[in-house]
């Protein structure tokens, strides 16, 4: 969708930073209310645009989402997040350090790191904003391939504007005027352009354990945890929950 249309709002509403102005949003089956804001964000793990990584190890900056795995679970991670052929050949493995912002990883392998977290923290609803825009082709088919492993046994919501970020999503709707327009079943994935304000759009999750897509903004590795975490919706083109015409009085997502 285009600049504006809510994207960005979409994504907030879902990881339980913004509390809708009007109607009613469940996530995970629970209404977003002032009372049950903290469970609503306890519900979802965020993937943004922005990879936050720290300086440290790399299973230092794993551990953000679970301070308690050993190195097991952290491979396991990996292995889900498309990365662990990669780390292994890494002389030092998982004690690789990284300087500040992933210093010393490719962006794809920045952003699988980021998924590797994401998988870690065991969330049932994994909002990606943005996961691909910012690395090469052979990149974001490694990360789709990593987010189709994500998604099994949960709901993923995921804002692009690329094309190929989509081609497994369940459902893709285009977000305008504050409101959802559904796109045709086909794939906009088959399409050769990107996924932009001028073509069919951004997709939403809503509902169901498999992946789907909607939204969009820059990143929080995971929604209200670890250090230094942003939060979901930061990015650019919020707009105002509830705004629109004919806003829906209840959404499930």
């Amino acid at each position: 969708g285009p600049s504006g249309a809510g994207k960005s709002t979409l994504v907030a509403l879902a990881g339980g930073d913004l509390l809708p102005a009007a109607g009613t949003v469940r996530v995970v089956g629970t209404a977003s209310t002032a009372g049950t804001q903290d469970a609503v964000r306890a519900a979802s793990a965020v993937v943004a645009q922005t990879t936050w990584l720290f300086t440290g190890t790399i299973a230092d900056n794993l551990r953000l989402a679970d301070p308690d795995a050993d190195d097991a679970r952290l491979w396991r991670a990996l292995e889900a997040a498309n990365l662990d052929d990669e780390v292994r050949r890494m002389p030092d493995g998982l004690r690789t350090r990284l300087g500040e912002q992933g210093l010393g990883l490719s962006g794809g392998q920045a952003q699988r790191v980021s998924l590797a977290r994401a998988f870690l923290a065991d969330r049932p609803l994994l909002i990606l904003d943005e996961p691909t825009s910012q690395v090469d082709l052979d990149s974001e088919a490694q990360i789709v391939e990593a987010i189709d492993r994500l998604a099994q046994g949960r709901t993923v919501l995921t804002v692009s504007h690329r094309a190929g970020a989509l081609t497994t999503a369940d459902r893709v709707v285009r977000v305008a005027d504050g409101g959802v327009d559904p796109v045709s079943p086909e794939s906009p994935a088959s399409s050769e352009s990107p996924v932009g304000p001028e073509s069919p759009a951004s997709s939403d999750g809503a509902g169901g354990p498999d992946s789907a897509s909607a939204g969009s903004g820059p990143d929080s590795a995971l929604a209200g945890s670890g250090p230094g975490s942003a939060p979901a919706g930061s990015g650019p083109d919020p707009a105002p929950a509830g705004s629109g015409p004919d806003p829906v009085t209840e959404k499930e997502v």
